[in-house]
């Protein structure tokens, strides 16, 4: 605490009073004052030096002379007192999306003023403000300066179905010109049972329209799974199954060269093979028959054999080997060159291609 505090509500004719409802009267003309603790009878304080309070005499002991307990009690009666003012409590609800934006609600309204108590035993405990309907306790507000309420006395307003607030004690409450007033909304930490979830307009929108993204993802997303689903279902039933290819190295007159490999496959359409389509590694190279797979495969080797022709026209080499089943161990590979060696050499000198002596005899 930055300074000290001093009780500042007594008890005059039975009620309770802040000091400073008498700083208008003269010390004589003051009524005699009672401590709202022990009971002992005090002096009122109303000089300019510190701030109203009352002094008890000075052979009396009591907690109230404790800066905490001062506390506790001026904050207490405070709002006690501005409870006596209306019937209505407002509580400020904190937006559940955390963006910072409060909205002030009734918590409670429509009470008999008379029936706002303060220190009054129910059973066992003694909550510290008490609104009564029916002879029965139906909310309670603590006032909490260092212990919050116990897990007994919680217990009890459950079970007996009271509402309840805990306020943090602070002079802000009830000290200055922006003192906490009735049509204001109280400032709590614990409010039970908790308030109905609350959300901004503005965060409603935001969510209404993250939750439309997600909605829209959600649908491109099933979406994109019924297309993959009916994708995969299609290329089960109609899809291109390589069953053989060749290897073909291309030597130019100007000493370049290329490898490339001709893949011959079954169409397969809803299941049946009705045709071959044969292809180059990079698709550049197409070359389809329709019919039975037999007569379409030698079709369309025939087409690819006079394609490579029309490449040697000008005089290039095409070194081809033989038309391989498509199995893992005897697939051609155009960078495969360990098991399929390059079969010409570049003669710098005389610029031929010249074969070298000791490659593979195999032919087309």
């Amino acid at each position: 605490m930055t300074k000290d505090i001093f009780p500042q509500w007594v008890l005059v004719g039975g009620e309770i009073h802040r000091v400073s409802d008498y700083s208008h009267l003269k010390p004589l003309e003051r009524p005699d004052a009672i401590c709202p603790v022990c009971k002992s009878p005090v002096t009122m304080k109303l000089g300019k030096i510190r701030d109203y309070h009352y002094a008890h005499k000075p052979d009396v002991l009591c907690a109230s002379t404790q800066p905490e307990t001062a506390l506790h009690l001026n904050t207490k009666y405070y709002i006690f007192n501005q409870l006596l003012l209306d019937n209505k409590l407002y509580l400020a609800q904190q937006c559940s999306n955390g963006c910072g934006k409060t909205r002030n609600i009734t918590w409670i309204k429509n009470w008999d003023r008379k029936r706002v108590i303060v220190e009054h035993n129910i059973g066992m405990l003694r909550p510290d403000i008490q609104i009564v309907n029916n002879e029965e306790t139906v909310y309670a507000i603590e006032v909490k300066v260092t212990h919050p309420v116990g897990d007994e006395k919680a217990e009890y307003f459950k079970v007996h179905n009271i509402g309840w607030l805990e306020v943090e004690a602070s002079e802000s409450i009830f000290e200055g010109e922006n003192a906490w007033k009735i049509d204001q909304p109280l400032p709590f930490s614990i409010c039970t049972p908790s308030l109905v979830k609350w959300t901004c307009d503005e965060c409603n929108e935001i969510l209404r329209k993250e939750q439309e993204l997600k909605l829209q993802e959600q649908k491109e997303r099933e979406r994109r799974e019924l297309r993959e689903q009916q994708q995969s279902e299609y290329k089960e039933h109609n899809h291109l199954e390589t069953i053989c290819s060749t290897m073909v190295d291309y030597y130019f007159l100007k000493g370049t060269k290329f490898r490339e490999i001709y893949y011959a496959s079954r169409i397969i359409r809803n299941d049946k093979i009705v045709g071959i389509l044969i292809t180059n590694e990079h698709r550049q190279f197409r070359i389809r028959k329709e019919g039975l797979e037999d007569e379409a495969l030698s079709e369309a080797i025939k087409e690819t054999q006079n394609e490579i022709e029309r490449r040697c026209k000008y005089g290039a080499i095409a070194d081809q080997r033989l038309w391989l089943p498509w199995e893992t161990d005897t697939k051609y590979f155009a960078a495969d060159t360990g098991r399929y060696s390059l079969r010409y050499d570049w003669d710098q000198q005389e610029r031929i291609w010249v074969k070298l002596d000791d490659c593979d005899s195999e032919e087309v």
